[in-house]
């Protein structure tokens, strides 16, 4: 575990160390929340924009937003409060997350 200051602006600077391992460099995103009182820092991975545009080429509405069904925005609502207050686990790969749905 490495020590970090605070500076200025409450910003951080992480050690190059860290951002070689989970591969984020200057400008990009990462998500924050607290879990169990814990500061937790995830890569937060951006659309690419010829993905949005192959999407929003296949969109029935005009202005190129994806609308939900009222029950896609509960379930949505749903599943961003859990991820938000950390009920959820991480797999190290899919086949872990496939045995631990059948069980």
């Amino acid at each position: 575990m490495l020590a970090i200051k605070i500076g200025k602006r409450r910003q951080l600077m992480l050690p190059v160390e860290i951002c070689n391992e989970v591969n984020i460099s200057e400008g990009d995103y990462l998500w924050v929340s607290i879990r169990e009182g814990e500061i937790v820092m995830k890569p937060n991975v951006l659309i690419e924009e010829d993905i949005v545009a192959y999407w929003k080429e296949r969109l029935d509405n005009e202005d190129g937003v994806l609308e939900l069904s009222e029950e896609g925005k509960e379930r949505l609502e749903i599943a961003l409060k859990d991820e938000e207050e950390g009920r959820y686990e991480e797999f190290d790969n899919v086949e872990d997350l496939i045995k631990d749905l059948k069980e």
